[in-house]
């Protein structure tokens, strides 16, 4: 959620590109080194156009950055690599500051500078290094419907190019890393997370986007289904995020306003590749704190990750293979 483009927007869409900023390891002087080593070897994402951020506005097209465990996927006893890729969203109506590209700068800044993230828990930390789990994206993403479509096609380059072939299919396709998409959007009248089970095809919003465009009734992909499913199991991980103390919920309705424009969009274009994607609420800062918001992303990014290797299932559930869509309460 972002706000107005600026007037060299058209100019920088044919000429900018995005760079991939990685990390392996948490020592800051590391970071540092693995950022510039990555920066310089491969681009991870085309930037669609650049938003002037003295203005408030944010890329229409999201960047890559990386955050990786620390946990050689080669070391002895290591789990399978899962690559996910996050987004939060700017500035919207009477949000100023969204928490969620709070959250993204804050692991950006782990990813980029080796600064942890405030209030986490050590314990915590240590965890998600040694958990393979690889976060890219952790950008903030313009509030309009142009910057969905654009992100979409962008998001899945990204992972085929973190796959390390770009013409590659995914890797959840290619039998290269596991993957996943996670997008984060507020919901101000929230008290908890909510993990949104499905996206609805109409865009029918109560507000103009932040270029003006309002529209009422329209479907977001013409001739597509009414109801798009993610392919995550949510009742459990909804069952793990609660034995470790996260507030939260299975949502069936992310509203008809971007949150559930981008949703969409991103479930349809992800369907053939079999990649699954989930839209996660969380509420304001005011609510809910940042530190314990941060420790929540975190513990479902690992919890998504255990989920698509096949960690702990039941009856030879083979690892890796999400169910073909997730129905829970409707």
């Amino acid at each position: 959620r972002g706000a107005s483009p600026s007037g060299e927007a058209g100019a920088a869409a044919a000429t900018s590109a995005a760079t991939a900023r990685s990390v392996a390891g948490a020592r800051p002087a590391e970071a540092k080194e693995a950022s510039l080593a990555n920066c310089c070897s491969a681009g991870l994402a085309a930037v669609a156009r650049r938003m002037a951020r003295a203005a408030g506005g944010l890329d229409a097209t999201p960047k890559t950055s990386m955050l990786r465990g620390a946990l050689s996927p080669a070391a002895p006893g290591a789990p399978k690599p899962v690559t996910v890729y996050i987004t939060g969203f700017g500035p919207f109506g009477g949000v100023v500051d969204n928490p969620t590209s709070i959250m993204c700068q804050a692991l950006r800044d782990w990813a980029e500078r080796g600064r942890e993230p405030p209030g986490v828990a050590p314990e915590l930390i240590e965890e998600f290094r040694s958990s393979c789990v690889s976060l890219i994206g952790l950008d903030a993403l313009e509030v309009s419907g142009d910057a969905c479509r654009r992100a979409a096609p962008a998001i899945l380059d990204a992972l085929r190019r973190s796959n390390g072939d770009a013409a590659a299919a995914p890797p959840a396709a290619a039998g290269g890393d596991l993957c996943a998409i996670v997008h984060l959007g507020v919901s101000s009248q929230s008290t908890q997370f909510n993990l949104e089970c499905r996206g609805h095809n109409v865009a029918d919003f109560r507000i103009p986007d932040v270029q003006g465009w309002q529209p009422q009734g329209e479907p977001i992909v013409a001739g597509a289904p009414s109801h798009l499913f993610t392919r995550l199991d949510l009742p459990r991980i909804l069952g793990e995020l609660h034995d470790r103390g996260v507030d939260c919920a299975i949502s069936t309705d992310p509203g008809r306003y971007i949150c559930n424009y981008m949703f969409y969009t991103m479930l349809h274009a992800a369907q053939p590749a079999g990649i699954p994607a989930l839209f996660v609420h969380v509420p304001a800062f005011e609510t809910v704190g940042q530190d314990v918001q941060l420790s929540a992303v975190l513990k479902l990014f690992i919890a998504i990750a255990k989920q698509l290797r096949g960690d702990g299932a039941a009856n030879g559930e083979a690892s890796g293979q999400p169910s073909a869509t997730s129905r829970p309460l409707g």
